[in-house]
């Protein structure tokens, strides 16, 4: 039994990792100006994009796997 259900494709969660992490590290070079709320919209946009970034390699890995 083959799971072939279209998911989202690896370098789409590459690319919105990479935006998430963008944004984050311009939130942190602002870090002098307010650093309560500035570490805050950091960890908001950093922690998802980490996620996104380690789950398209595992999800171009498993790609790469199935491949004959």
């Amino acid at each position: 039994m083959t799971n072939d259900a279209p998911g989202l494709m690896p370098a789409a969660y590459l690319l919105i990792a990479m935006v998430l992490l963008a944004v984050g590290s311009q939130l942190f070079l602002n870090l002098n100006e307010d650093p309560e709320i500035f570490i805050i919209f950091t960890l908001i946009f950093t922690a998802p994009g980490v996620y996104l970034l380690v789950a398209g390699a595992v999800a171009r890995g498993i790609q790469m796997a199935r491949q004959d």
